[in-house]
C-alpha cells in the first residue's frame, strides 16, 4: 500500500511480466529504449522533481536509478520462484523491521 495513489516506476520488463496492466490507483510510468515508453533521461528528470514516485523495478533500472542514501521499501516473501531472475541488492543499513507469516517488511537506507 505504499506506492497507492503515487507514481511507480518501472522496466519495460517488469511491464511486461505484469501483462501490460497497470496497477490501479496509481501512475505507471514504463522506461524503455522502445518508442512509447518514456526514456532514461525523461525519467531521471522526472525524479529530480517528484519524490512521491518509487521505483519498483527491474534490475537494470534500480542500478540505474538507485543512489547512496535513498531509502528502499522492501518486502520479502519467503517462497521460491520458479523462472525469477535474481538481483542483488546493493549495501544499505535497515533501520527497520517486521516479520509477519511469511513476510518481512523494512525500511533501508542505501550506503
Amino acid at each position: 500500500m505504499n506506492t497507492y495513489g503515487e507514481t511507480i516506476v518501472m522496466g519495460r520488463k517488469t511491464w511486461d511480466s505484469m501483462g501490460h496492466e497497470p496497477l490501479p490507483n496509481r501512475q505507471n510510468i514504463v522506461v524503455s529504449r522502445k518508442a512509447g515508453c518514456m526514456s532514461m533521461s525523461t525519467v531521471q528528470e522526472y525524479l529530480a522533481t517528484h519524490t512521491d514516485a518509487w521505483v519498483i523495478g527491474g534490475a537494470c533500472l534500480c542500478e540505474s536509478l538507485w543512489k547512496p542514501g535513498d531509502i528502499l521499501v522492501l518486502t520479502r516473501v519467503n517462497m521460491k520462484v520458479s523462472g525469477g531472475v535474481g538481483i542483488t541488492l546493493p549495501p544499505m543499513r535497515e533501520v527497520w523491521s517486521k516479520d509477519f507469516c511469511l513476510y518481512k517488511f523494512s525500511i533501508n537506507i542505501l550506503e
